[in-house]
């Protein structure tokens, strides 16, 4: 709607109508216009020093909480002018702009800049009630004088300043960002996680990163669509995309995050690269985060399924690189009993020659007697390819003398029959 103007734009002191009148008549009469009651000085001072002295009809402070409160019978016999100090950012100009509006209650505020909006709406709050019919206008006012984003942090500035009346509340938090993190479907979450694998481009997979953060604030059920997610695109994506590496990053961190997903989500990673060189960094964040403080603490059936999917997807290699196998050697050492009973059952169930490149002299010197002796068979076929240290505990482990066994174990040639 258009703005109008009905009210005049005289100078600050074109409301000097009347001089104030008899002081008993004041405050006891009810008048059907403003100018119809008698008037009284209002002198205003901004926190500069700056000063205005204008006359106010009696009929409209009598309708102000803060000038009821602060008339009483010695002002009325006195007739003292009124004083009042403005808030800090308040001009004199706004103050006698508000006492025209309220003295012209049939008209309309004109269409104001900003800042002139922002000073009616804080006198208003000091001055008027809340249900003053004055409020409403001056919310759509400061609506129509809102143009930009800069205009709406200006505006939340200065309404932190005072208490503005809820309607102003209101508008300003309908200015608010709201973040656009809970609007992104389960879809657009899969469909970007696929993009990233395709493009590996930086800025999609910080989005995936914050919009997930985000989501994952309303608890289990988004966590769970979450993961649905990473299921579907890692079933999607191959080890030959530009971004499949990030994409692993993001699913280890996921699954760091929330571990019920590690038994599950691993093994898709595995299963969807068939190539090591992806795997290193994530799967060496995931070993060293297993079975430490504050870590994830993954199942022997969970650890069984992940080295089940290294050796059907042909990626036991994987655990030779250097920098993992040292974590996957760390893993076994921290793993309580049971689970290291799953990983070295499924290291038994490995090539000879692989485990020999996994298997380090610190492993088996801190295996428990049963899971040495496990892995030492497994090893013996290609004991020559063992360090030398690791050769030492394996002839350690095959000099071994059964129980109850004394006689002297040796190689002797045999005497030729006379």
């Amino acid at each position: 709607p258009n703005h109008r103007c009905v009210i005049p734009a005289p100078c600050p002191h074109s409301l000097l109508l009347t001089a104030a009148t008899s002081p008993s008549r004041i405050f006891n009469m009810e008048y059907s216009s403003p100018l119809e009651a008698s008037f009284v000085f209002l002198e205003g001072e901004e926190t500069t020093g700056k000063k205005v002295r204008i006359n106010v009809s009696s009929a409209v402070l009598q309708k102000m909480p803060y000038f009821q409160a602060r008339m009483s019978d010695r002002w009325q016999e006195t007739n003292e002018t009124l004083l009042l100090k403005l808030p800090d950012g308040c001009t004199t100009a706004a103050l006698v702009r508000l006492f025209e509006r309220l003295h012209f209650p049939s008209g309309e505020l004109a269409c104001l800049d900003l800042g002139v909006a922002l000073q009616l709406v804080q006198l208003a709050s000091m001055l008027v009630a809340e249900n003053d019919a004055l409020v409403p206008e001056l919310e759509y006012t400061l609506r129509a004088a809102i143009r930009s984003r800069t205009d709406v942090e200006n505006m939340e500035k200065f309404l932190a300043r005072c208490d503005p009346p809820s309607c102003i509340k209101r508008l300003a938090s309908s200015f608010g960002s709201e973040s656009m993190c809970g609007k992104v479907s389960n879809d657009q979450i899969t469909e970007l996680l696929k993009n990233v694998s395709k493009s590996g481009d930086e800025t999609a997979a910080e989005i995936v990163q914050k919009v997930m953060t985000q989501r994952h604030r309303k608890g289990a059920e988004a966590v769970a669509s979450s993961a649905v997610s990473f299921k579907v695109a890692l079933s999607f994506a191959t080890h030959r995309q530009t971004g499949f590496y990030k994409l692993l990053s993001l699913t280890s961190c996921f699954i760091l995050a929330y571990p019920e997903n590690f038994g599950t989500l691993a093994s898709l990673m595995i299963s969807s690269a068939r190539a090591t060189d992806a795997l290193h960094g994530p799967f060496k964040n995931l070993f060293d985060a297993c079975f430490v403080k504050d870590g994830i603490q993954p199942s022997s059936k969970e650890l069984q399924g992940l080295m089940s999917a290294i050796k059907v997807n042909g990626v036991v290699s994987m655990l030779k690189l250097n920098q993992l196998n040292q974590a996957f050697v760390k893993l076994v050492e921290r793993a309580p009993a049971d689970e290291k009973n799953a990983l070295c059952d499924a290291l038994v169930g490995f090539p000879s020659a692989d485990v020999v490149q996994i298997v380090t002299t610190e492993m088996l010197g801190k295996l428990p007697d049963p899971l040495r002796q496990r892995l030492c068979l497994v090893l013996l076929p290609n004991a020559h390819m063992l360090s030398t240290e690791s050769k030492t505990i394996l002839l350690a482990e095959v000099s071994k003398e059964d129980d109850g066994d004394d006689e002297e174990i040796a190689f002797r040639p045999k005497r030729r029959r006379a």
